[in-house]
């Protein structure tokens, strides 16, 4: 079973909806798509559908699961999020060719 004080901060961040706090930012970057349904259930006290969903986000998500720890314990996150429209590589780092 996962940390209920885990879910709990994920629940408080979701259901403040406040935009520009740096957690509810973090948490939204974090869990992307996924996070509209779960704020949705959280602006609806629905804290049983929500612990459900994020639950199972975390079981399966390693990645997703220490991002919102460290987000919890205050620390920095990284996170790259490309978009890529047209021609060419999308590069995070050092391209490396073999020729």
């Amino acid at each position: 079973m996962m940390s209920m004080d885990l879910i709990s901060f994920v629940f408080g961040a979701a259901a403040s909806g406040v935009t520009g706090n740096a957690v509810y930012d973090g948490i939204k970057l974090v869990l992307g798509n996924g996070f509209a349904q779960l704020e949705a259930f959280a602006k609806n006290d629905d804290r049983e559908k929500f612990e459900l969903v994020l639950q199972t986000v975390l079981e399966n998500n390693d990645t997703i699961k220490q991002q919102l720890e460290q987000l919890q314990r205050g620390e920095t996150i990284t996170i790259v999020n490309q978009q890529h429209n047209g021609k060419g590589d999308n590069v995070a780092g050092n391209k490396i060719i073999n020729k």
